[in-house]
């Protein structure tokens, strides 16, 4: 059985040097410091500040959706029915039922995740 998959990715020495990358571009070209939608650059970044960039995004959606499909395990063995849910007829085979059809989604999801991952490190045109 394959554990911390999650953890043991996320501490990789090319995660943590595309994150810290990142991180130094973002403080770098960024007026006000955090990652945010809509944020307000002191420049544009360069290509190569653009590439890291692209690259931290990538493997961060990558690493969350890893991360919630090793708590899909949770919540598969952890039914716990509230009033409304048991009104709404919800069961623990319907719970379960739903949980694997997430698991099989989410892992269509890694595969589209890490071929956009691939196609932005190897700065495919």
């Amino acid at each position: 059985m394959i554990t911390d998959t999650y953890d043991s990715l996320s501490k990789h020495p090319f995660v943590e040097e595309v994150f810290k990358l990142g991180i130094d571009i973002n403080k770098e070209i960024v007026k006000l410091n955090g990652f945010k939608v809509g944020a307000e650059y002191k420049r544009d970044p360069t290509e190569a500040e653009f590439y890291c960039l692209q690259l931290g995004f990538c493997l961060a959606h990558l690493l969350t959706v890893i991360q919630q499909m090793e708590h899909t395990v949770l919540y598969m063995s952890n039914f716990s029915p509230s009033d409304m849910m048991k009104k709404a007829g919800v069961t623990r085979s319907t719970h379960l039922l739903w949980s694997v059809e997430n698991y099989i989604v989410r892992t269509q999801t890694v595969y589209d995740r890490l071929l956009v991952l691939v196609d932005r490190l190897f700065h495919i045109p």
